[in-house]
């Protein structure tokens, strides 16, 4: 049973821009005038860092096991889908057209879910496409529809997947 966790390496720049960011926040609530606007302007800045903070911390523990009847993600809190449960699959590309195109740059969600369970996990976690390998023939196993997005990232990983049904039923008209 691989483990898998998000590197180190990737995370400190994250942390870096977390505690970055809650820093200006805070030096603008301690140095500027007590205008309302630079108030409200330092404190939005406070909780945005704060919950990028936050989200790298949750992120930093994030322990996901590949299991022989699912996946299970155990950060702050513990969830586990069975493939047969399997609700959902979605893949989706973060960054310009130019780093899709170009096959560099930007990231990718992996969002799964199953009963009452929601699993999104970015593809800086190691074993990535391994996860999605996984997943992707978990949901074909269940003829789960597989949008026609998810479709072409699947492919952008070398991982074939069954056209969506909506796509077939458009190709047959």
């Amino acid at each position: 049973m691989p483990i898998f966790r998000y590197p180190r390496n990737s995370l400190i720049g994250d942390f870096l821009r977390s505690g970055g960011g809650l820093a200006a926040g805070l030096a603008g609530l301690v140095l500027a005038p007590s205008s309302s606007v630079v108030v409200v302007i330092s404190l939005f800045f406070i909780v945005l860092f704060g919950w990028f903070l936050w989200r790298t911390i949750r992120r930093s523990r994030t322990e996901i096991a590949l299991i022989s009847d699912g996946i299970a993600c155990r950060d702050i809190t513990e969830k586990r889908i069975s493939w047969d449960d399997l609700a959902s699959l979605k893949l989706r590309f973060y960054g310009t057209r130019r780093e899709h195109r170009n096959k560099q740059g930007g990231f990718m969600v992996l969002t799964l879910a199953g009963p009452g369970s929601k699993i999104a996990l970015e593809s800086s976690l190691e074993g990535f496409s391994d996860i999605v390998e996984r997943a992707a023939a978990a949901a074909q196993a269940k003829h789960l529809e597989i949008d026609a997005a998810s479709q072409e990232y699947l492919l952008d990983l070398g991982i074939e997947a069954a056209q969506p049904i909506a796509a077939v039923q458009a190709e047959e008209h």
